[in-house]
C-alpha cells in the first residue's frame, strides 16, 4: 500500500478517536504512518545509500524486495515489545495502537490485492494480454490506479508477463511501451 493512502487511512480512523485519546491520537497516527520506516533503513542498510527518493522507486517496482528485513517494524516481535514498553506509559500504548493499524491495513491489503490477481489471471486465462505469452511467470498490473486509495476492482487488473510488466512501470516511456500502452496505462503508483 503506498504512503498516501496509510496517510488517508490512518487519518480516517484516528481522527474518530481524538477526543478520547487527545494529543495521543498523534502519537497513533504517525506510528500508522511511520511504521514503514523500515522499508527505508533496510534500503539504506542494503544499498548504502540514503536517497529517499530512490528507495521509493525501488519499492515502486513491479516486484519490489518483500523479506523480514524489509519489515522488521511489521512484525508480532515488533508489535508486543512496544506494547510491553507501553505498559507503564499512555503515549506508547497509542503508538502500538497506530502499529497495529498499519500492520492490519496492510494485511487487509494484501489479502484484497492477492484475490483480485488469481481473478484476473484466471479471466485472462493465465496469458499475457500484451504480448500473448503463456506460462508461470505471470504477474497482474494495475491498469488503473485511483489517485488515493488502492483499487480492488477486477477490471483494473489486467494480467501481464514480467517483460511487459516492467515495461509498464517504467519511467521513460520505450517503443514498446508506448505500442502497449493502449492496452496498459503505466501507473507511477505500482501495481
Amino acid at each position: 500500500m503506498r504512503v498516501r493512502d496509510h496517510i488517508a487511512l490512518s487519518t480516517a480512523a484516528v481522527a474518530p478517536l481524538s477526543p478520547w485519546l487527545g494529543r495521543r491520537a498523534l502519537y497513533a497516527w504517525a506510528a500508522g504512518i511511520g511504521l514503514d520506516v523500515d522499508h527505508y533503513l533496510w534500503f539504506c542498510a542494503s544499498g548504502r545509500r540514503w536517497n529517499p527518493i530512490a528507495a521509493v522507486r525501488l519499492f515502486n517496482e513491479p516486484a519490489p524486495p518483500q523479506n523480514a528485513a524489509t519489515r522488521l517494524f511489521h512484525t508480532p516481535f515488533a508489535l508486543v515489545t512496544v506494547a510491553l514498553l507501553g505498559l507503564r506509559r499512555q503515549g506508547v500504548r497509542a503508538v502500538v495502537l497506530g502499529m497495529a493499524l498499519h500492520v492490519a491495513l496492510d494485511a487487509y491489503h494484501k489479502q484484497r490485492v492477492d484475490r483480485t490477481r488469481v481473478l484476473a489471471l484466471r479471466r485472462d486465462d493465465y496469458t499475457c494480454q500484451v504480448c500473448g505469452l503463456r506460462g508461470p511467470e505471470l504477474a497482474t498490473h494495475m491498469s488503473q490506479q485511483p489517485r488515493l486509495l488502492p483499487s480492488y476492482e477486477l477490471r483494473h487488473h489486467v494480467t501481464v508477463c514480467s517483460a511487459c510488466h516492467e515495461a509498464a512501470h517504467a519511467a521513460v516511456p520505450s517503443a514498446a511501451d508506448r505500442q502497449m500502452r493502449p492496452a496498459i496505462p503505466a501507473t507511477a503508483s505500482g501495481g
